[in-house]
Order: C-alpha cells, then structure tokens, then sequence
C-alpha cells in the first residue's frame, strides 16, 4: 500500500506535464542528445566490456521503475523509446561482430528515435506552459513567474532550433 502512495507522489512530483522545470530539463536532455548522436553518426564502431554492463542494467531498471510510476501516455512513449535505444546502443556496442554491417543504420535509427523523444518533449513542454496551475500553488501562479516560464521556454525553443542548424551546417551527414 505504502509502494503504490510512492509511486503516486513521484508522479505527481516529476509529471512533465505539470511541472515546467522537469519538461525543461527532458528538452535540454533530449536536445543534447541528438547532437551527441549525429556528431558520433559515422564513427567507427566500439566494442564494450563487460565493465559498462552493471551501468546498462541499472539504467533500465531504472527506466522500469519509472514507466511503472508515470501513467501518462506520452511519458511512457519517451520512456519506451529511450529503452529501445538503450537496448539498440547495448547490442551494438557489446556485440559489434554481429552488427558490424548495420551499425550506421542502428546509429541512425537511433538518432530517428530521439529527435521523437525531442519533440515529444517539446510536446511535454507546450501541455505544461499550457496548464501551468495544475499542481502549482498561488505563490508560483504569479504573473511575472509564468512570463518567466514562457521566456524560458521560447528561449530553449529558439536554442534548439540554432544547435540543430549548426549541426546541419557544420558536420552535415555524409
């Protein structure tokens, strides 16, 4: 009984869709993402020891946890997507003599899974500059702290839209 209330307060706590700040901080995450992704989009391919297994195995038990204790559906979708590249980068990485002919697909499908998760994130964004009262209290509900909300928003906009452009301009795909 005491689990199931955890989990429902973590919810409540981290829900992108209600809280700005965790739907900002899933833009910037996102956002660097796909710009390690297409900088390492041609690189040759590594081969990993079982050193980063343990770190694998924590990272989607982790991610486990939390598609059990978000109920929304878009934050399952990105909590999915971030688990198939996870396994996608895991059997590349830890069996590149399998997948030595098809890295640069698995790499670019890859990359094709986290601009989703990019702009499912913006997606997460927009709903919670949207509602900004849903769990938020009278104090944070004042004026100058939504155009701040609003400002902060435009501006990661804005920045993801220049870092992507550079990208294309400055490494574009061969």
């Amino acid at each position: 009984m005491t689990q199931t209330i955890a989990i429902e307060q973590l919810h409540r706590r981290y829900c992108p869709v209600k809280n700005t700040t965790v739907a900002l901080l899933l833009v910037g995450f996102f956002l660097l993402l796909v710009c390690v992704a297409w900088r390492g989009l041609h690189n040759p391919a590594q081969h990993w020891g079982l050193v980063e297994l343990p770190f694998f195995v924590l990272v989607m038990a982790i991610c486990a946890y939390c598609l059990r204790a978000f109920k929304c559906f878009r934050e399952r979708l990105v909590l999915g997507l971030v688990m198939a590249c996870i396994v996608g980068g895991a059997i590349a990485g830890f069996s590149p003599s399998i997948t030595f002919r098809s890295v640069e697909s698995i790499r670019l499908s890859k990359l094709i899974l986290e601009v989703i998760c990019l702009i499912v994130s913006f997606s997460l964004l927009v709903s919670s500059m949207r509602n900004p009262n849903i769990g938020a209290s009278a104090e944070q509900m004042s004026g100058g702290r939504l155009i701040n909300r609003a400002l902060l928003a435009v501006f990661m906009l804005v920045l993801a839209i220049l870092l992507l452009g550079t990208l294309l301009y400055l490494w574009p795909p061969r």
